[in-house]
């Protein structure tokens, strides 16, 4: 096979490689092409050299709008819109850590809202609060407890380590604004120091 013969196939299978996909840059597709550069001793291209690399899978992307998924933390609502817990705490209850009352803080970060859970599924003080909570009801933060006059605790249940309920959570800056909050929340088994 002549020279010039060898070029014009070595070219027409680069040519081939690049209408199917392939890309000089190795970031397209996973197949790196690389174009023949050395020429041998008789005048011929050298063959051109394909390489499959591993295929990797790009974490998805959340933008401001897209909401992360809801996990075995949880998630609660606040006036219907729905926050997923990315982050949870329970902390030692003010009671002393001898306490039977459930000290929670699920927060839902990223998304610009926090719920604190504190008592027992019988005796329970509820906030939200966070910049998402300002925009929905005008204020950032909301309560209710089962001794004040404001809010009102309407379910409240703990299954396992599950804790559900429902409220109407009323401005705790005293304006007449409510917000009504569900949640379904994990109650983790460690307690931490959330003093520190």
């Amino acid at each position: 096979m002549s020279p010039k013969n060898s070029l014009v196939i070595a070219s027409a299978i680069v040519l081939i490689l690049a209408a199917c996909g392939g890309d000089d840059s190795g970031d397209g597709d996973g197949v790196t092409t690389q174009a023949p550069d050395v020429v041998n001793d008789d005048g011929g291209a050298a063959p051109t050299s394909t390489t499959a690399a591993p295929a990797t899978t790009e974490p998805a992307e959340t933008g401001g709008a897209d909401t992360p998924a809801v996990t075995e933390m949880g998630s609660f609502t606040v006036d219907g819109t729905e926050f997923a817990v990315t982050f949870l705490n329970r902390c030692i209850p003010f009671s002393g850590p001898d306490s039977e009352d459930i000290d929670l803080q699920p927060i839902a970060q990223g998304q610009g809202a926090g719920l604190n859970l504190y008592g027992t599924a019988d005796s329970v003080e509820v906030s939200v609060q966070g910049t998402t909570v300002e925009e929905i009801g005008g204020t950032n933060a909301f309560a209710a407890d089962p001794f004040g006059d404001d809010g009102e605790i309407r379910a409240s249940s703990i299954e396992g380590d599950r804790w559900t309920g429902e409220a109407t959570l009323a401005d705790a800056y005293g304006s007449e604004s409510t917000v009504e909050v569900t949640w379904d929340v994990m109650i983790p088994d460690e307690v931490r120091d959330c003093s520190l």
